[in-house]
């Protein structure tokens, strides 16, 4: 008996979302993508967003770490209003 079957499997059902007309920047419909794989699965960039980097969001860190800031010169409100 042998279970070495899978190559054939997945072959038959997986395709990849570059050769469609999918777009990767749609959240809802990525999380839809996400969850499909009964006939046929993606294979590919399934969610992709364009966003600044967490120290190029948050100048305080353009000076270094900040460990070596006094810790009452921190405001750490503006990390807790943009959490997505």
């Amino acid at each position: 008996m042998t279970f070495n079957n899978t190559w054939k499997y997945w072959k038959e059902r997986v395709y990849k979302l570059e050769e469609t007309d999918y777009d990767p920047s749609n959240y809802e419909k990525a999380m839809k993508k996400a969850n499909e794989f009964d006939s046929k699965v993606p294979i590919g960039v399934i969610y992709q967003v364009e966003r600044p980097r967490f120290d190029q969001k948050y100048s305080k860190l353009h000076k270094g770490p900040l460990v070596i800031e006094p810790i009452d010169a921190i405001d750490v409100a503006p990390l807790f209003e943009d959490h997505i």
